[in-house]
């Protein structure tokens, strides 16, 4: 009798520390930074939902063009301006003007407006016109 009570106890504990680290990596699933995916080293703010229908992509010789939007109904434009402001840069980002940034030979802007009762996020990456050949800027 006393075998089978240290039985049921040892399943106990094992259930219940299964149970724990679950719930664990769950929580440590929704502190993973998600990212862009057309723009893989864009992470993408929680909060913002993307928009059907608004990716396009396009490699040309220069480099890419990549264009997609989001919105949110539950962050401000302010939120969502520090949140670039204070993560791109830590990505080798360089804020040249306000929702203007340049890393190598890529800009990527970000325009936020407030439509309606939601915010739009669009977002458009491109070639740095600064880096083309010197023949080019002719």
């Amino acid at each position: 009798m006393d075998m089978k009570k240290i039985f049921v106890f040892i399943v106990i504990i094992v259930s219940v520390g299964g149970l724990i680290s679950t719930l664990h990596a769950q929580d440590h699933k929704k502190a993973v930074q998600k990212y862009i995916e057309i723009l893989p080293d864009i992470p993408l703010m929680d909060g913002l939902e993307e928009c059907p229908e608004t990716q396009m992509i396009f490699d040309k010789p220069d480099g890419r063009i990549a264009e997609i939007s989001f919105y949110s109904d539950s962050l401000s434009i302010v939120d969502i301006d520090i949140f670039y402001a204070q993560t791109l840069p830590q990505l080798g980002w360089v804020i040249e003007i306000p929702h203007s940034y340049t890393r190598e030979q890529e800009r990527l802007t970000i325009q936020v407006e407030k439509v309606y009762q939601d915010v739009l996020v669009h977002f458009v990456l491109s070639p740095n016109k600064d880096t083309r050949h010197p023949i080019e800027k002719k």
